[in-house]
């Protein structure tokens, strides 16, 4: 089955020492989850059951966009990864999550 519809949600999260997401003992991520949903609703429903199963929690939501191929508006947010991710969210049907930059890297900067 393929998910056409999707949405790419830029946050800010904090991740436990438990967390998958978590490589280098960061207190906290920023990336992109593209979640396949019909509604904004229901992507950020499957956000949070997303976060609650890998030990992260919200901390800031930056923006939610339904992504439309080829959108010129989203060019900043589309990278390589996030382009992979979104090929896998539509043939998986399940949330994918690309981090941008962890609280130990910003520290580093």
């Amino acid at each position: 089955m393929s998910y056409e519809s999707v949405y790419l949600i830029c946050q800010q999260a904090s991740v436990s020492e438990r967390s998958p997401i978590n490589m280098d003992g960061s207190e906290f991520v920023v990336g992109v989850a593209v979640v396949p949903a019909e509604t904004r609703d229901q992507a950020l429903d499957l956000l949070n059951d997303y976060f609650h199963r890998n030990h992260m929690t919200l901390m800031t939501l930056e923006s939610v966009h339904k992504y439309e191929d080829n959108s010129a508006e989203l060019s900043d947010i589309v990278t390589d990864d996030v382009t992979y991710a979104i090929a896998s969210a539509r043939q998986r049907g399940e949330v994918m999550y690309v981090c941008t930059e962890t609280s130990e890297t910003l520290n580093d900067q």
